[in-house]
């Protein structure tokens, strides 16, 4: 999408845009990544909450946790396919490539929103938005190219989430009202317009860690 030379300046509607622009391009795979998400989310809160003996429940709730993981690893995966020229598929949420440094990372993350949060709220958003490209850092192994860490370790991904988030504030918190905006959107629409807001979001996401990281930026392939 972008050629050589300098690439014009970055703009949350232009990265809203090319999500929908894929969206479009591959309505029929990223309908039903959607629609994944959505059941995966229903059912982790059931497992969570829907068993009487509370050992049962912790259990239920492990498993739910990890599986949410692999299904978000996948969009993750299947929304920087798009941005290499490649197509998204179903078969992208189930592979566990990479799943433990992602585990590992998520705890970290997890473990400092949860301290932010507990201090007065604000620390904990301020750091889930700092945080925000770790799983895409992990994914496109590029924690190398913005930090001194190597490859994309937890805690390599970490870091390169903060620098990227750091140095670009102003355009990437526009861009998370924009997505955050949309999503509630589709949650309106009696939640089937999730369908829709959840991948968009998720490739308008992936298009703003590879412009500031310097990945690559391919036009939508249609499927």
């Amino acid at each position: 999408m972008h050629g050589p030379g300098p690439r014009p300046p970055f703009s949350a509607t232009d990265a809203i845009g090319y999500g929908w622009k894929a969206f479009t391009a591959n309505i029929a795979p990223l309908a039903i990544i959607g629609l994944v998400l959505i059941l995966v989310s229903i059912a982790t809160n059931w497992l969570s909450r829907g068993f009487d003996s509370p050992f049962v429940s912790l259990a239920g709730s492990l498993l739910a946790t990890f599986i949410s993981l692999i299904i978000g690893l996948g969009l993750i995966r299947a929304a920087l396919a798009i941005l290499d020229g490649g197509r998204p598929s179903v078969e992208q949420l189930l592979s566990t490539r990479d799943v433990w440094p992602y585990f590992l990372a998520t705890l970290i993350v997890a473990a400092l929103v949860t301290v932010g949060l507990l201090l007065c709220v604000i620390p904990g958003l301020i750091a889930g938005f700092l945080l925000q490209f770790y799983g895409y850092a992990i994914i496109d192994r590029k924690a190398d190219s913005v930090t001194t860490a190597p490859e994309s370790t937890p805690i390599g991904s970490i870091r390169a989430s903060v620098e990227v988030v750091t140095a670009n504030i102003g355009p990437l918190i526009l861009l998370a009202v924009l997505c955050f905006v949309l999503n509630i959107l589709g949650a309106m629409l009696c939640g089937i317009g999730l369908l829709v807001t959840l991948p968009v979001s998720a490739i308008a996401v992936a298009y703003a860690w590879r412009y500031f990281s310097g990945g690559r930026i391919a036009s939508p392939v249609s499927a």
